[in-house]
């Protein structure tokens, strides 16, 4: 049962949030949104809000009331938030309500309506966002792993992001610490006696 209350989300939140089983006090904040021109274009309150937000998103398993006055108490601002505008930019996606959904007569989703909600969210999971450089370094030393950021960024650009160079990547960040478990596996070279020469 509905409660009337509309929600978002903010929209590619694992790359803040990792970890998807537990929730942990932070969040990943790379430098490169500096580098984002959406993020670059809103005003100097809405950014702050928008990190504000993601904090919030940690704590509330990515759903939000739809709800600017709730939004801006919870994040402590002391200005109106711009919920709107959020959306507009695409920092945050609006769920669909029942009474929104596409419907057929009887007021019922059709199989195919499902079916195709289904692929789209299938396919939006399926696209793989490279990481950066940076990210790979703050990832590394985070985890603790014994990978060489810019080799590791070097090697699947290289191949198109591909793993085993073929199976496009899905997940760098398991990429990483597989690289880090061969790396503790490999045995030193062997080293071979040098030839003598004639004496």
């Amino acid at each position: 049962m509905s409660d009337g209350v509309r929600y978002f989300r903010v929209r590619n939140f694992e790359r803040f949030q990792h970890y998807r089983d537990r929730s942990p006090p932070w969040i990943k904040l790379y430098n490169t949104v500096l580098e984002d021109y959406h993020y670059t274009r809103l005003p100097d309150a809405a950014r702050s809000h928008v990190v504000a937000i993601w904090l919030l998103a940690s704590r509330t398993s990515n759903r939000i009331p739809m709800d600017a006055s709730w939004v801006q108490a919870a994040i402590k601002a002391t200005g109106p938030v711009d919920l709107e505008l959020l959306e507009k930019q695409g920092f945050i996606v609006v769920e669909q309500s029942a009474s929104e959904a596409p419907a057929n007569r009887s007021g019922h989703r059709t199989e195919r309506e499902s079916r195709g909600e289904r692929e789209q969210t299938r396919a939006a999971r399926a696209v793989f966002t490279p990481p950066s450089l940076e990210e790979v370094r703050v990832f590394v030393a985070a985890e603790k792993l014994n990978v060489d950021p810019e080799t590791f960024v070097s090697h699947f650009k290289s191949n198109g992001w591909k793993v085993g160079g073929k199976a496009p990547m899905k997940d760098w960040q398991a990429a990483c610490h597989t690289w880090s478990s061969r790396k503790g596996k490999e045995q030193p070279p062997a080293v071979r006696p040098e030839p003598r020469g004639l004496i």
